[in-house]
């Protein structure tokens, strides 16, 4: 296999030319980036993708070759941010997986974790360059974070490390707690041990089981030579016990902040970490406090600096790197909702959002003030991550607590016609037409599929104009039988034509 790598900025330059391909450059630039860190050349004689119509995942990596859906691959005329985004992670993520899946591989599927940790992880670390404008903490909390919450809130919720009797059950040990809880565990790692001694013991982990299997106790064993923590206590509560703690924060005699943990599950288990806590005073300044949870504890004391007067609340896990169920007490729920529009920091505000929907999730916040606040803040939203994450929330709530739509459908149509950026206008129509419900709603949608009319500044693919046969004819089952053989006469290409046949 030949190996030419070349610098980023040549391969920019060749993209520019068109002599390079947007997949050729990202493909490059993520074997790069992985020998560099390693320091262990590509393992394997050649690396080629395999782009499939209609493949249920998206993405496989094999010795030597990943398989891909054309679906995250091909992306619409006019992608978002998020679906680049997604698109460059995945194959960073497929990319990793030469060295941590293949070059060295699990001894049994108790650690299949193991492998998708450290791609994850690293496809984050990877796009970074890639895309220069992004406020990549967020990304990284808005990726992980609410996917690893939606199932580890639940009573279904399971261990990073889990047990497997039988390879028959494999397919069951995937999903979003090895996905993306197992890379926010792994951030905290490297936070405990420092980014240069946590490489240096991957590097050592890769060398020992070169072409081998291993386990996470083998890499704990490695690891706890470059560092003075107890890792394997601290592996135990995050990586062999399920779900995560309740934490709340107040103000007690006006000048101290007590910060409790507890385990819901009741075993007694305390969680290893560090939290961020914004204090903000009825003036509007701000205070930062530092929280660190060690080893069995169970509450922590910080004088604040000035005295709290009446007003002042709390805004828990500030810098969005803790993880847990943030409880928000009644006044410091609705003031944290004010709050919201008023936030300058882009991570703090991620963090706030996410707080926010658990606790509505958590009944801690009536879905109607819940609703009233984020339609009033989603307008000025101007990142457009913090755009869409927003946008998916309102949308949960209307689904989960149905209320009158009429507001909601409002509010997202006018963003459809106004929003200064395309791409904003058609994220707000993608929510609005899955959550249209009222009949003017319904009929806008008919009439804008029927014609094919797109709405102005908002370009329409061929998948969005099949979605939305999609939900016309659930909502118009008079119509459903002449709404999809219209559509499905409309689609040319035969992959797409079979897809929407079925």
């Amino acid at each position: 296999a030949e190996h030419q790598y070349y610098p980023e900025e040549v391969l920019i330059e060749k993209m520019e030319r068109g002599q390079y391909g947007w997949l050729d450059y990202v493909n490059h630039f993520s074997p790069e980036w992985q020998e560099e860190y390693t320091q262990v050349p590509y393992p394997f004689a050649k690396y080629d993708l395999i782009i499939l119509p209609g493949f249920q995942f998206g993405g496989m990596e094999h010795t030597g070759a990943t398989l891909y859906t054309d679906g995250r691959m091909f992306l619409n005329e006019n992608p978002t941010l998020n679906e680049r985004l997604a698109r460059s992670s995945l194959i960073a993520h497929e990319t990793s997986h030469m060295w941590f899946g293949d070059f060295v591989t699990m001894e049994w599927f108790n650690d299949v974790w193991t492998k998708e940790v450290f791609a994850n992880y690293y496809a984050s670390q990877m796009i970074e360059p890639l895309f220069p404008e992004v406020n990549h903490s967020l990304n990284f909390m808005l990726d992980y974070i609410p996917a690893a919450y939606s199932e580890d809130r639940t009573a279904g919720a399971n261990p990073v490390k889990q047990q497997l009797e039988n390879m028959r059950d494999a397919g069951l040990m995937y999903g979003n707690i090895i996905y993306d809880k197992s890379p926010v565990i792994l951030e905290m790692l490297i936070k405990k041990m420092g980014k240069e001694s946590f490489r240096k013991g991957i590097q050592e982990y890769l060398k020992t089981y070169a072409y081998g299997n291993a386990t996470w106790e083998g890499l704990i064993g490695i690891l706890d030579k470059y560092t003075d923590d107890d890792l394997s206590a601290w592996s135990h509560v995050w990586v062999n016990e399920k779900g995560m703690p309740e934490i709340s924060g107040v103000i007690t005699e006006g000048k101290t902040l007590l910060v409790a943990q507890k385990d819901p599950l009741r075993r007694g288990l305390h969680w290893e970490q560090d939290l961020s806590f914004l204090v903000v005073y009825p003036d509007g300044k701000t205070e930062d406090v530092q929280v660190s949870f060690k080893k069995e504890a169970m509450f922590c004391f910080k004088d604040l600096k000035r005295p709290a007067g009446e007003g002042t609340f709390v805004i828990p896990n500030a810098d969005g790197k803790g993880y847990g169920f943030f409880c928000l007490f009644e006044n410091n729920a609705n003031a944290c909702l004010s709050y919201l529009p008023f936030c300058k920091d882009e991570v703090l505000r991620g963090s706030l959002l996410i707080t926010l929907y658990e606790n509505l999730l958590n009944r801690r916040i009536p879905a109607e003030l819940y609703m009233e606040a984020m339609l009033d803040y989603l307008p000025g939203e101007t990142n457009s991550l913090l755009f869409s994450a927003a946008l998916g929330y309102i949308g949960n709530c209307q689904r989960l607590y149905p209320s009158n739509p009429e507001k909601l459908e409002q509010v997202l149509w006018r963003i459809v016609m106004t929003a200064e950026q395309p791409q904003r206008r058609l994220q707000a129509f993608r929510q609005y037409r899955s959550i249209a419900r009222s009949p003017e709603a319904v009929r806008r949608l008919y009439v804008l599929w029927k014609d094919g009319k797109e709405p102005a500044g908002c370009s329409l693919s061929e998948n969005d104009y099949i979605s939305l046969s999609y939900d016309l004819a659930i909502q118009m089952p008079d119509k459903a039988d002449e709404i999809v053989a219209t559509q499905q006469a409309r689609i040319t290409n035969p992959d797409r034509k079979r897809q929407y046949a079925f």
